[in-house]
C-alpha cells in the first residue's frame, strides 16, 4: 500500500470507493473510518454490514467490531444481522456472531460500570463505554469511581480526565460532598504524576469544602496528602504541622490504622527536620 493510499479520507464517497479497492488493507482502513462515523450515519452502518461479507477475514472482523460498538442498532439493521447469522458462508456467520457476542459483552460491561459494582477492575477501554451512559448523575458517579480506579492502576492521564469530567458534573449539580471527594482524588492524581503545585492547590480546595461540610475524615485525608507533599518539597515544618493535625483527627475518630500510618510519616518528617537543624 502506498503512502497516499494509507491516508483514507473520511468523506463518505471516498470511503465507499475504498471498500471496493482490491487492497484488503485499504478496505480495512475504510471500515475503521466508517466505524468512527457512528450509528447515526445510516450509510456507514449499511456499508459496515456489506463489509461483514468481505472476502478478507481482517476486514470482516473490523466491520464486526465497529458494529458491536454501535449497539443497539435499528430493527432493520438487526434483521440484516439475523440473516448473516444464517449465511451459507462460514466466514460471514462468524463475523455476524462476533457482532452479537461483542455487543452482549459491551452491554454487560456498561451495566457493571454504571452500577459501580467492580470499581477495581476498570480498564482504559471502559472510558469509551462510559461515554455511552446518558444520565448526568450516573455519569458523574461512575466517572469518579472509574477515574479513581484508573489512577490507582497507573493510568494517570485517563483517570485524571475522567475525574475532571466528574468534577464538572458534580459542580453543576451542586453536589458538595461529591465535589470535595473528586477534588481530593484529582489532588492525588496530580501528586502521583509529580505535579506538586497542582496537587497542593487541589488538596487545599478539597480541604476547604470538607471544612464547610464539617467532614473530619475528609479534612484529615487532605492534611495527610499535604503533609506528604510538603515533605517531598522540603517544607518540613509545614509537613509536621499538617500531619500532627491529621493525627489528632484520627485519634478523635479512634481510627487506629490511620493513626499508625500518620505516626510513621511523622517519624520520617521529624528525622528530616533534625537533619536540617544539624
Amino acid at each position: 500500500m502506498s503512502a497516499n493510499e494509507s491516508q483514507v479520507s473520511r468523506s463518505m464517497p471516498t470511503l465507499l470507493a475504498a471498500l471496493r479497492s482490491k487492497d484488503a488493507g485499504m478496505r480495512k482502513e475504510a471500515v475503521e473510518s466508517l466505524g468512527r462515523l457512528g450509528k447515526e450515519n445510516i450509510q456507514a452502518v449499511d456499508a459496515l454490514f456489506d463489509a461483514l461479507r468481505d472476502t478478507d477475514e481482517a476486514v470482516r472482523t473490523a466491520a464486526a467490531n465497529a458494529l458491536a460498538k454501535m449497539w443497539p442498532i435499528s430493527e432493520s439493521a438487526t434483521a440484516r444481522l439475523l440473516v448473516d447469522l444464517h449465511d451459507v458462508r462460514a466466514g460471514v456467520r462468524q463475523a455476524a456472531k462476533v457482532v452479537v457476542d461483542e455487543a452482549s459483552a459491551r452491554e454487560k460491561r456498561r451495566r457493571i460500570i454504571r452500577d459501580g459494582s467492580e470499581s477495581d477492575l476498570y480498564s482504559a477501554e471502559d472510558i469509551l463505554i462510559l461515554g455511552e451512559i446518558e444520565s448526568p448523575q450516573v455519569l458523574g458517579f461512575t466517572a469518579y469511581y472509574l477515574g479513581t480506579a484508573l489512577v490507582e492502576q497507573g493510568h494517570w492521564y485517563d483517570g485524571l480526565d475522567l475525574l475532571k469530567q466528574s468534577l464538572a458534573i458534580r459542580r453543576e449539580m451542586d453536589d458538595l460532598i461529591g465535589h470535595a471527594s473528586t477534588l481530593y482524588q484529582i489532588a492525588r492524581a496530580h501528586h502521583l504524576m509529580g505535579n506538586l503545585d497542582k496537587a497542593r492547590i487541589s488538596y487545599r480546595d478539597a480541604q476547604r469544602l470538607y471544612e464547610h461540610l464539617a467532614d473530619q475524615r475528609g479534612i484529615a485525608a487532605c492534611k495527610v496528602g499535604l503533609g506528604h507533599l510538603m515533605t517531598q518539597m522540603g517544607f518540613i515544618d509545614d509537613a509536621v504541622d499538617e500531619l500532627e493535625t491529621a493525627l489528632a483527627v484520627y485519634h478523635k475518630l479512634d481510627d487506629e490504622e490511620r493513626v499508625k500510618g500518620v505516626e510513621a510519616m511523622l517519624q520520617i518528617a521529624n528525622r528530616l527536620r533534625e537533619k536540617q537543624l544539624a
